[in-house]
């Protein structure tokens, strides 16, 4: 497929459809549009409030509430914003029509839906990235050579967001997703099991912990949907501190240095993923990722459901106790 226009006609773009226009799929098109994207939104929840912010922030960009009709016409790739039980869905109708596709994480709710999504897209040649936002952040790559230089490494995940109403399964399926890929770039997810402890805490919100399987080193993470805003990984050589980390800023502990990321993850995702759609490479390694990371969220939501299942000890990828 060749290039498309920009919405200025100046210079070529990509020709990108967006799925979702919720909270973040307006940044999705804020990012196509600083990449000179040429861009369709296909907003299907919400239509009236979403046709009248397009029209105001963005009036120039075609938009409908028809999946069908966001993906007629000449295009480049996809980028599925929408939510989590329709991805796998959206991303098979796209990638059989031969469009490349980023999709939100996580990707699927199924392995069985993952397995199917990867095979369309090896069986066409097309790429198929996951959202993982968080691993295009320049400083979480520093933090991870700083892991890997240490004889000792472990570290700690905290991560609350005050939203009464988030349930253990959202914090599963919303935030989990991206904690395993930080984990599996700072020291390599094994799939083998893993630990959790979840508890609902006053307010209809909930705590999810757990202790993730590493190739090297330790890490526990602490994801809950109440307490003041945080989000950072303290990282430790033995008992030593040696960085923090809060969203694009690391603080090296020994050098006393601070680093920021030069661009938004978001912006660098969605540039990745484009120059893949003109160039594709080897997706082996971030679809083995895909699988990993699936096959783990399924356990987690297994294991910090509201009712234990009857043998979670048979689950081969997750050991649990509970606080129910």
């Amino acid at each position: 497929m060749s290039p498309g226009v920009s919405p200025s006609g100046s210079r070529p773009g990509p020709r990108l459809a967006l799925i979702g226009a919720g909270a973040w799929g307006r940044r999705y098109l804020r990012a196509a549009a600083l990449l000179g994207a040429d861009v369709a939104v296909c907003h299907t929840r919400h239509a009236g409030d979403d046709a009248a912010w397009l029209a105001v922030h963005h009036p120039g960009v075609r938009h409908t509430t028809s999946l069908q009709a966001a993906l007629e016409g000449e295009l480049d790739a996809v980028a599925v914003v929408t939510p989590r039980a329709s991805h796998a869905g959206i991303t098979l109708e796209c990638l059989r029509r031969g469009l490349p596709v980023l999709v939100e994480k996580p990707a699927v709710t199924d392995p069985a839906d993952l397995a199917r999504t990867q095979a369309e897209a090896r069986r066409r040649g097309l790429a198929l990235h996951t959202g993982y936002t968080h691993c295009h952040d320049l400083t979480l790559h520093q933090l991870a050579a700083l892991t890997r230089s240490l004889a000792d490494p472990n570290w700690r995940l905290t991560w609350t967001r005050p939203a009464p109403g988030t349930t253990r399964a959202d914090l599963v399926w919303e935030y989990y997703p991206h904690v395993l890929s930080v984990a599996d770039l700072l020291g390599g997810l094994t799939g083998a099991p893993l630990t959790a402890h979840a508890v609902d805490t006053p307010g209809n919100t909930a705590r999810v912990e757990a202790e993730l399987p590493l190739r090297t080193g330790r890490g526990h993470a602490l994801v809950s949907s109440t307490g003041p805003r945080r989000k950072e990984i303290r990282l430790y050589d033995g008992p030593v501190p040696v960085a923090v980390w809060r969203d694009r800023t690391l603080f090296d502990a020994r050098r006393r240095t601070v680093s920021e990321a030069p661009e938004e993850p978001l912006l660098v995702q969605l540039r990745t993923f484009l120059d893949e759609v003109t160039a594709p490479g080897d997706n082996s390694l971030a679809w083995q990722r895909d699988r990993t990371v699936t096959n783990l969220l399924a356990a987690l939501d297994t294991a910090t459901g509201r009712a234990a299942p009857p043998h979670p000890q048979s689950h081969p990828q997750i050991h649990t106790r509970y606080e129910l």
